[in-house]
């Protein structure tokens, strides 16, 4: 093949002789292929050592317990990712949601932290999971970048553009939340999608019939695309507007190329061989149905916020008019806003922010040719974002209607806009951009703080939004933990006075004042949780407790066995249950408790502890001294400073040796 290449390089240079024609013409030209690909590879290079850069301070972070606890840290699945456990989420979705490639990526993960650190017990290494969000940041980077530089051709105005996506403070959630990776990996294949679609509607567009001409990069181009989307899809369900994301995507394209009129658009989109690029974007809106059918037969879906029909265009457009501000003055951000549909439609300045978007559309309508390139770029950010701007009703807007995560995918948008400013108007724009970028990277370096912990986390929520119910509760469980009982207290009243049915909080407050012994505090606040939620298994369980130390054993039984009825996995309903039927006498019945609790319960806490010593007393109880001790022995290797568990261990030896023949 080489030599065959330089044959035809010799025999192109003597007829350049031939013709009086310098010799050195393909040298030269394939010298400047070489150096623009040198250029390529370093520009490429350059923008993710500056991601990377940017975004290291996560790599310390902890996981918090936004979600963080429940998906990952505490799952069971993750905590021993065998290939059945991994393989269950193909099957089955996960609190409401059907993302198995997401949890297979994180299966991985975690098989790399039990790898690499086997001496945590089975507790996951956080670093690792921060580490796949940033690596996966990085490809979207790379897949976004790619995308600039098949649309606008100039590195440099590619760069800016991949620089704003990478860099821009809104990105940090996705990237620095540990759960985010739903949404990076979502991202990443959509922007992947989109970037192989513009490849097969260039190849079909190209004069000399290139997609004839080239069917095997034609073939592989939307076999590529067409698994980029399905992958998208078992992300994160939202991906399912990627057709309509690659076709606004086509629509900036061909602004940047041609006629940007919409009858120009309409004909050039439609014309001849390129009416395929519709067909193929139809094909993947067809694929989504049976994986979203799938997602909504099997999952849960909590009672959702549902505002009137006649008020969701104003919601969606305050939502679309609030990214926009934080777009260009990116300033206390937070994982909770706050606006949610009730909170927004009592506003006197919702006219204006509703509206705002719609009018700014149709001012860009009336001028095509000029603005063509903007309202597609605004056609691209929406598309993205068109599952949550508060058209449809979903599970988030009980918080708020909208989240920095939302806007993942939906950056490229702002992206096209500053490559297209650093295109048109060349070394003034470039100019400018450094200290733009410069001035991104380091607010969202500072941002990655934000996500260091979860005090860290909730703290800087309250400080954005005071009205933020969820972080007044979640710093109370911060507040217990570090036995900080008063400002527990405090902020669980905090999270009641702002939501009055918030059954979490309710059945929280009910569990500090049960240990102070404010029995009917207590009652009081279990009773309302259940008022709001009959089936919360927290509060029957603790409403048992209550029960218990009142020695009504048999109701507090009664409360457990809800509790269980309405989460079978739950622990402590399990382990309470047990120690209630080991107060009645009914040891063997409390053994098969104890045992079910720590099936279920596979980390190495303090809370396995416990339940290693209550079976072994109930062991001791039936004089199996031998299993006592086994139970013993466990708890106190979890726990070596706890004397309870000390004095057990130390009375199971000596029966036992006082058992064996001298």
């Amino acid at each position: 093949m080489a030599a065959r290449k330089r044959d035809r390089r010799k025999k192109d240079a003597a007829g350049a002789a031939e013709r009086g024609e310098p010799p050195v013409q393909p040298v030269r030209r394939e010298t400047a292929r070489r150096a623009s690909r040198r250029v390529e590879i370093a520009v490429a290079a350059a923008v993710v050592l500056a991601t990377l850069a940017t975004y290291a301070p996560l790599l310390t972070c902890e996981f918090t317990t936004w979600d963080d606890a429940h998906w990952l840290r505490e799952n069971r699945d993750l905590i021993r990712p065998t290939a059945a456990n991994i393989g269950a989420y193909w099957r089955n979705v996960f609190s409401g949601l059907y993302v198995p490639v997401s949890f297979t990526v994180w299966g991985g993960v975690a098989r790399l932290s039990h790898a690499f650190h086997a001496q945590r017990g089975g507790a996951l290494d956080p670093r690792f999971f921060h580490g796949a969000n940033l690596l996966f940041h990085a490809l979207a980077v790379l897949a976004a970048l790619a995308i600039l530089r098949h649309v606008f051709g100039d590195p440099w105005a590619a760069s800016a553009g991949a620089l704003v996506f990478a860099l821009h403070p809104v990105q940090v959630e996705s990237v620095g939340w540990a759960c985010g990776l739903k949404d990076v990996l979502c991202g990443l294949f959509m922007l992947v999608a989109g970037w192989q679609f513009l490849r097969v509607y260039r190849l079909l567009a190209a004069p000399d019939g290139a997609a004839r001409g080239r069917p095997l990069a034609f073939g592989a181009a939307c076999l590529a695309g067409t698994a980029a989307y399905g992958l998208a899809l078992l992300s994160k369900p939202s991906a399912v507007v990627t057709p309509l994301f690659a076709l606004a995507l086509l629509v900036f394209s061909l602004c940047r190329t041609g006629d940007s009129g919409l009858r120009g658009l309409v004909r050039r989109l439609g014309a001849g061989p390129r009416r395929w690029a519709l067909v193929l974007a139809a094909g993947w809106l067809l694929l989504a149905v049976p994986v979203v059918l799938y997602g909504r037969k099997a999952q849960y879906v909590a009672p959702l916020v549902k505002p009137p029909l006649w008020a969701r265009p104003l919601i969606a457009g305050d939502a679309f008019s609030f990214y926009l501000f934080k777009l260009v003055w990116p300033a206390r951000l937070a994982f909770d806003y706050g606006r949610l549909p009730s909170f927004v439609l009592k506003q006197a300045w919702l006219p204006l922010t509703g509206l705002l978007p719609y009018v700014l559309a149709g001012l860009l309508l009336l001028t095509p040719r000029r603005t063509g390139w903007l309202l597609a770029a605004m056609a691209v950010f929406a598309a993205a974002l068109l599952p949550v701007l508060g058209f449809l009703s979903f599970q988030f807007q009980q918080y708020s209607t909208t989240a920095d995560h939302y806007l993942y995918a939906a950056m490229l948008g702002p992206a096209l806009a500053a490559a297209w400013l650093v295109a048109r108007y060349g070394r003034p724009a470039l100019a400018a951009a450094p200290a733009l970028l410069l001035i991104l990277g380091v607010r969202s370096f500072g941002q990655t703080r934000t996500w260091r912990d979860s005090m860290s986390l909730y703290s800087h929520a309250l400080g954005v939004n005071p009205r933020s119910w969820v972080s007044c509760n979640n710093l109370g469980l911060l507040y217990s933990a570090q036995g900080r009982r008063a400002a527990a207290i405090e902020s669980h009243r905090r999270a009641v006075e702002l939501k009055p049915d918030y059954f979490d909080a309710h059945t929280n407050l009910g569990a500090l004042y049960r240990e102070q012994g404010r029995v009917e505090e207590a009652l009081d606040h279990f009773r309302k949780a259940l008022a709001v939620n009959g089936n919360d298994p927290e509060a029957r369980t603790n409403l048992g407790l209550v029960y218990a130390d009142q020695g009504r054993l048999q109701d507090a039984l009664r409360e457990y066995d809800k509790a269980i009825a309405a989460e079978p996995d739950h622990v402590e309903a399990h382990n309470n249950r047990g120690v209630a039927l080991y107060t009645l006498g009914r040891i063997h019945e409390a053994i098969e408790a104890y045992r079910f609790a720590i099936a279920r319960c596979p980390l190495p806490t303090p809370r396995l502890a416990q339940l290693h010593k209550n079976l072994g007393l109930a062991y001791y109880q039936q004089a199996r001294y031998a299993d006592a001790l086994r139970e013993w022995e466990q708890a106190l290797a979890i726990a070596p400073q706890d004397p309870s568990i000390r004095n057990c261990v130390k009375a199971g030896r000596e029966k036992l040796a006082h058992r064996r023949p001298h």
